[in-house]
């Protein structure tokens, strides 16, 4: 599934909370950007997404994230195992990925996503 774009599971939001039921409510409206996240759209994504130990065997799976300015940075993602094996057996929607920052943007650190 590589190859998506941001519109296959993002969707930049332009009309803003209301005011008064927003917990955004104090934050000035010109310094964030809202985006949801179509989660089944997502997990489509994600389940193409290949082990750690076989990243190099497997087709690459790129992710986008928005950043803070609402730019998307481009991410390859891969399946993670933390679970004991007895648990992951159990409960085999918990999933966990790790990322790998693939643009040029010194400024962000990587980050995990967890158990979607």
């Amino acid at each position: 599934m590589t190859g998506y774009t941001q519109s296959f599971y993002w969707e930049k939001i332009k009309n803003t909370p209301s005011e008064k039921t927003s917990i955004l409510k104090n934050f000035d409206k010109n310094k964030y950007q809202l985006f949801s996240l179509n989660l089944d759209n997502f997990k489509i994504l994600l389940a193409d997404v290949p082990s750690r130990k076989n990243i190099g065997s497997s087709p690459m799976v790129v992710v986008n994230f928005p950043d803070k300015k609402g730019n998307m940075e481009r991410f390859q993602v891969s399946e993670t195992s933390t679970l004991a094996p007895e648990i992951a057996i159990k409960y085999p929607n918990i999933k966990t990925y790790i990322e790998k920052l693939i643009t040029l943007d010194h400024n962000r650190s990587s980050r995990t996503a967890e158990n979607l």
